[in-house]
């Protein structure tokens, strides 16, 4: 009979095996109801009525479909179909598959097979998804594979089991009671795509011995093709010896995506043993491989999390060192058994492949489907399934795996659409993994906005004359609410004028909608020159503390006539001066040394701070911006409270956080140059009785608020970088910036222990 069906059976280095079949649903039911009968396992069942049993491979977060509630489903399926099921918890060794074994009759294990497939195929998988590879057999993982049939059956496989041991002979499996052992995936080193032969045994005692640097395996032979990573992207510390690959150079080849390039050049480094064993056997080695740097991103991962996730699964001690003087390459450092370095070297080339710029999509795994689930969109015209299922051949128990499929033209065209979306996410995943979100925060009118403005200048397009004719009513605007401001406080204040003509220029400016303001014309600019040289009004000033006014007030009313001069063309100074509330979120992207920072400046006002929370999520840093002008001043949303101990306040707030306990703390006391002019006539005692320095003095005032602020911090390991900066000193901000890109950088490799 035949089926419109594509079955294959790739080879595997251990004692499993993967079957994989690409059909619908109802054919792959035909299929293995011929299948299970021609296994010599069942063989001698001929003619008569028998029991079998299917391992089903399912991704982890589909076990609970097969569940159901408390059980419910699982149930109902085992009565419905009259099977045995039974769910394996721990996943298959490095992947995210777990076995589903089904048993009973023939006929019935497959109708409950391909209910199960129409469960899964009715939900999306959830997280990272990494198929089962009968290459990592592992022994010591209960996954319902090939070491529990040793042990649940009891007996030895039909012929026995032979063993390859060093030197050539043969033995028998050793026997736990009387049950034979399972073979440990030693026993198939010499024959697996990730290990050299056997190394040598070592002379001498336990840690008695001087252990040498084992010889590591050879690349594949070249095939051709080649992807970014065959052209020498990535060099590892690889012995030229021939090793035993039972001709399974392909194996290679189709987890790279095209084989190695003729050109590829693989470098050899190691360092000395020291005579050191780990817990698992043999001695702890070291050996070093090199990277591009451009490509070290694909390997670290967005917040180290990729080398993190590589150390774990291999077992090995990974460290990424800056590249050497004249050199554009960077080393990693791998140390651990011969078995940790080859599974970290395989994991670490296949990080690589897979999140290099602009990969190609990855053809199927041995055993894997091109077609298995990607995305919600195939869940309804593609059907994967993997079981297992075991027979005898030449004395090896088998792990098998079946997969099936239906692409009609409406399927493929879905499987287009799929794949271009996971391209898109492949270049979004690439793109953020050297992206830092920095979160500025503090209390109104601290200089976020501010700060802002120099990141632009000094990283970004700066301000073309365009952009800064943008701000021109702005900047008449703020002349005229500073103004408005000072003759309301000089009514408040019951301050005198000096010239009496002034109550009418007072009377003039106040009567402006500041709102509607657009122009600058020579009655106004008349009526404010004559208010601010009034004495009057400069005592006014001298008061500010009192009462709400700019910072910028004194600059732009010193500038007056240039700024009232037509045609007027603000300065950069002009726009890094202007004043405007920030209401809502700001974002303000930009390169620096191919990293991308993504600044984040949100409203310091009360009623603004509930805006914050939409920030949290994965900061890189917090840079709290404190003014240090703010001694003596009130808020103006309360008047009888100080704004730095507000500021305090919400700084403490702040580092508490849960959200920001891995972002690290960089506080900029900004207004350095208020604070030189004030401390002079307003002293820092009045206002905080703490202070015991000596008055007018700058240095004592700036490190008795920088002690405040960082008393606040409860956690003794957490380091608060500050920096005493003036917002509107483009080359202060400059080499501030310069050494805050370096704590944000340093801290970041220290965290992930790359450093």
């Amino acid at each position: 009979m035949q089926y419109n069906a594509s079955v294959s059976v790739p080879d595997s280095s251990g004692p499993e095996r993967i079957l994989s079949v690409n059909a619908s649903i109802d054919t792959i039911g035909e299929i293995l109801l011929k299948i299970i009968p021609t296994l010599e396992e069942y063989q001698h069942y001929s003619g008569i009525d028998f029991d079998s049993e299917l391992r089903l491979l399912i991704h982890q977060s589909l076990a609970g479909g097969i569940i159901g509630v408390k059980g419910a489903k699982i149930k109902e399926l085992r009565e419905n179909t009259q099977t045995t099921i039974k769910l394996f918890q721990e996943c298959c060794p490095h992947s995210t598959d777990r076995v589903v074994l089904v048993g009973g009759k023939p006929e019935r294990v497959i109708e409950c097979i391909k209910v199960i497939l129409e469960l899964v195929s009715e939900a999306p998988i959830k997280g990272r998804a990494q198929p089962y590879d009968p290459n990592f057999y592992d022994e010591t993982y209960d996954y319902g594979g090939f070491t529990m049939l040793f042990e649940e059956r009891g007996r030895r496989p039909i012929g026995g089991f032979p063993i390859r041991v060093r030197g050539g002979f043969e033995r028998m499996p050793p026997v736990r009671g009387n049950r034979p052992m399972p073979p440990s995936r030693r026993d198939y080193e010499d024959m697996s795509p990730r290990r050299g032969p056997p190394p040598p045994l070592s002379r001498g005692g336990r840690g008695g011995s001087r252990a040498r640097n084992l010889p590591l395996p050879p690349p594949p032979p070249p095939r051709g093709g080649g992807d970014r990573f065959s052209h020498g992207s990535y060099h590892s510390s690889m012995d030229d010896r021939p090793s035993d690959r039972r001709s399974r150079g392909d194996r290679y080849d189709s987890m790279s995506g095209g084989g190695y390039d003729n050109n590829s050049s693989w470098e050899h480094f190691q360092s000395g043993g020291r005579g050191s064993y780990s817990d698992i056997g043999g001695p702890v080695i070291t050996t070093q491989v090199t990277i591009p740097k451009d490509l070290a991103g694909s390997i670290i991962g967005k917040g180290g999390q990729r080398i993190k996730q590589i150390r774990h699964e291999s077992g090995a001690s990974i460290k990424i060192d800056e590249p050497l003087e004249g050199s554009e390459d960077r080393i990693i450092t791998i140390t651990g058994t011969q078995d940790q370095i080859q599974n970290a070297q395989y994991l670490l080339q296949n990080s690589v492949r897979q999140y290099s710029a602009s990969p190609p999509p990855p053809p199927p795994r041995p055993g894997l489907h091109a077609t298995s689930f990607t995305s919600v969109f195939f869940l309804k015209l593609l059907h994967k399934l993997n079981f297992l299922f075991t027979r005898e051949e030449q004395g090896v128990m088998i792990l098998s795996s079946v997969g099936a499929c239906c692409l009609s033209p409406e399927a493929k065209e879905a499987r287009r659409i799929n794949d271009e979306i996971e391209r898109q996410l492949r270049r979004d995943k690439r793109d953020s993994r050297r992206e830092y979100k920095l979160l500025l925060l503090g209390t109104g009118e601290s200089g976020k906005s501010t700060f802002i403005k120099q990141m632009r200048i000094i990283h970004g397009r700066g301000y073309s004359d365009e952009d800064k004719r943008g701000f021109t009513r702005l900047v008449y605007q703020n002349i005229f609410t500073a103004m408005q401001a000072m003759v309301q406080a000089m009514n408040t204040l019951q301050i005198p004028y000096k010239y009496e003509n002034n109550k009418a220029n007072a009377s003039l400016v106040s009567g402006v909608d500041v709102e509607k303001v657009t122009t600058l014309t020579k009655p106004y600019v008349d009526a404010i020159k004559r208010l601010w040289s009034d004495p009057g009004i400069q005592e006014c000033y001298n008061r500010k503390r009192e009462y709400q006014l700019s910072d910028s007030t004194k600059y732009y009313l010193n500038d007056l006539d240039r700024i009232a001069d037509t045609p007027y063309l603000p300065t950069q100074q002009d726009v890094l001066r202007v004043r405007v509330p920030t209401t809502g979120i700001i974002e303000y992207p930009f390169d620096l040394e191919n990293v991308v920072f993504r600044m984040v400046d949100v409203g310091g006002q009360r009623s603004e701070r509930r805006k914050w929370i939409h920030c949290f999520e994965n900061v890189t840093s917090i840079m709290f911006l404190v003014a240090l002008s703010e001694y003596d001043q009130v808020l103006v949303e309360s008047v009888n409270e100080n704004r730095m101990e507000e500021s305090m306040a919400l700084f403490r707030t702040i580092i508490t956080y849960k959200w920001f306990k891995e972002s690290s703390v960089i506080l900029f006391l900004n207004k350095i140059d208020l604070l030189e002019e004030k401390i002079m006539y307003s002293h820092l005692v009045d206002y905080f009785p703490e202070y015991d320095g000596p008055q007018r003095d700058v240095k004592s005032a700036k490190e008795f608020i920088l002690d405040m602020f960082v008393s606040l911090n409860p956690h003794e390991k957490k380091i608060i970088y500050s920096h005493f900066t003036c917002a509107t000193d483009t080359d202060n901000i400059r080499f501030v910036f310069r050494a805050v890109k370096d704590h944000i950088l340093q801290g970041n490799l220290e965290v992930y222990n790359l450093v």
